[in-house]
């Protein structure tokens, strides 16, 4: 999931919100168009679902947009 963030230099508010989200793997504050990168890993569509629309709802939030990862070919630890 991508996310723009309404101002990036205060937008700690929306990490805090992530780091506390279990089914968020990742999450890498990026240069360019977006803002954040969040890796989200849940066995259940729904919760995706769940998780991108409380991401989305959050005060600090302009945007977001969603893909999801049809497989993994190189995934390093």
């Amino acid at each position: 999931m991508f996310v723009y963030r309404h101002d990036r230099m205060r937008g700690g508010d929306v990490i805090n919100v992530l780091r506390k989200i279990p089914e968020v793997v990742a999450c890498d504050v990026m240069t360019g168009d977006f803002d954040l990168v969040v890796r989200v890993e849940a066995s259940q569509p729904d919760r995706i679902r769940q998780i991108w629309q409380q991401i989305s709802e959050l005060p600090g939030v302009r945007d977001t947009l969603t893909a999801f990862a049809l497989s993994s070919i190189v995934r390093k630890a």
